[in-house]
């Protein structure tokens, strides 16, 4: 099975593939602060120039337009969230495909608990409340991550019940995890809510419903 990795995207701009400058690395800094706390379209380069301590020609300098800007800050924002990841090994004989998916679920959900502030960024545009358009966000951000975990599902089909799609399963593990993350606090505290109450009680659960499904098995 070909390499996949969390960090493998498409290249990067010149600017932040080389050991970043100090102050490449304040305005990235300071954007982020400010994009996630107000907003794209809120966010001035006046004011991140401000914020990072230099001057707007040199801002202007590294990123031609503010979009690119927020485009790299995502991207740093994704790749902090990655860097604290240790997904199972796709080509690994130890784990069946239940365990696999079963691990790499644990895996994500811890990873988007551990940055709220990028987590907060990400899924501003993932739920369409943003600037980037979808096919530009996966290709340029996130599309790799579901790519990775589609491939490990594909490469282990044998496993998986005729007409179930790769990509579909894929998408609602990593979707529900999202949906914790964003409204678990709530939902533990609602009636039956108590399958939400902590990260692995809330993985067990899901998880076995989503490999051994929820209706009885009616033998014929």
């Amino acid at each position: 099975m070909k390499e996949c990795s969390y960090t493998a995207l498409e290249a990067e701009p010149k600017s932040t593939q080389r050991k970043r400058p100090e102050g490449l690395e304040r305005i990235l800094v300071a954007a982020e602060s400010l994009f996630a706390k107000q907003g794209y379209e809120a966010v001035t380069i006046k004011a991140i120039a401000k914020n990072s301590g230099q001057s707007q020609a040199n801002v202007i300098y590294h990123f031609k337009s503010k979009k690119e800007l927020y485009i790299n800050v995502l991207r740093q924002a994704r790749e902090r969230l990655v860097s604290n990841a240790t997904p199972p090994d796709i080509d690994s004989k130890e784990f069946s495909l239940g365990e696999y998916i079963s691990a790499f679920a644990k895996d994500h959900l811890d990873m988007l608990t551990k940055d709220e502030k990028a987590v907060r960024l990400l899924y501003r545009e993932i739920l369409g409340y943003g600037i980037i358009e979808g096919k530009e966000l996966a290709a340029k951000v996130l599309g790799h991550d579901l790519g990775c975990f589609v491939q490990a599902m594909e490469g282990s089909r044998g496993s998986m019940r005729k007409g179930v799609s790769p990509a579909a399963a894929a998408f609602l593990i990593l979707g529900i995890n999202a949906m914790f993350v964003h409204a678990g606090n709530v939902v533990r505290h609602m009636p039956g809510g108590q399958f939400a109450s902590g990260h692995d009680k809330f993985q067990k659960e899901v998880i076995n419903i989503l490999l051994n499904g929820m209706l009885e098995t009616i033998d014929d």
